[in-house]
């Protein structure tokens, strides 16, 4: 089943877009990791998903992580992003930056591959510009975040 018209209803990935958009933020929720643990604000849990056969599923979180991702790298309550930090190794300080960029451009590639290269009129695309849009510039109020996460669609949608 293609997904390239508005027609077809995706629930799986809808379901995906709206768990996808706060699952990066559990490890708020989880004892003895950090926030903004690289466990989960990575592609890591849309990878799981589609290795566990939720290609839908999976393509909604993960279209939503890089919404999320996007907005934690111009973070408003302090200067620079916000660190990252991974399993044994701690912190990557400056480095949390291209962390959550390639990440940002790998979820995008993925979704966009699973979705079977939607046209931009379909209902996967627009319900996540959509929710591009309310998250990253009305919840986080991050107009640098919306630039990274449309620059790294366009590019996906350019070289996919």
């Amino acid at each position: 089943m293609t997904w390239t018209t508005a027609g077809q209803s995706p629930p799986l990935f809808l379901l995906g877009l709206l768990i996808g958009i706060w699952l990066p933020d559990i490890d708020l929720a989880i004892p003895y990791l950090p926030h903004r643990s690289g466990l989960t604000h990575s592609i890591l849990p849309g990878l799981i998903l589609l290795f566990i056969g939720q290609p839908r599923l999976a393509a909604g979180i993960l279209a939503a992580t890089a919404i999320h991702l996007s907005a934690d790298m111009f973070p408003v309550s302090w200067r620079g992003s916000a660190l990252i930090y991974l399993p044994l190794t701690g912190g990557l300080g400056l480095w949390s930056m291209a962390f959550l960029g390639l990440n940002v451009l790998a979820a995008l590639l993925i979704a966009y591959h699973l979705m079977q290269r939607p046209a931009l009129d379909s209902l996967p695309m627009v319900t996540t510009g959509l929710l591009a849009l309310a998250y990253l510039l009305l919840k986080e109020w991050s107009l640098s975040g919306f630039v990274v996460f449309a620059a790294c669609a366009w590019l996906v949608r350019r070289v996919a």
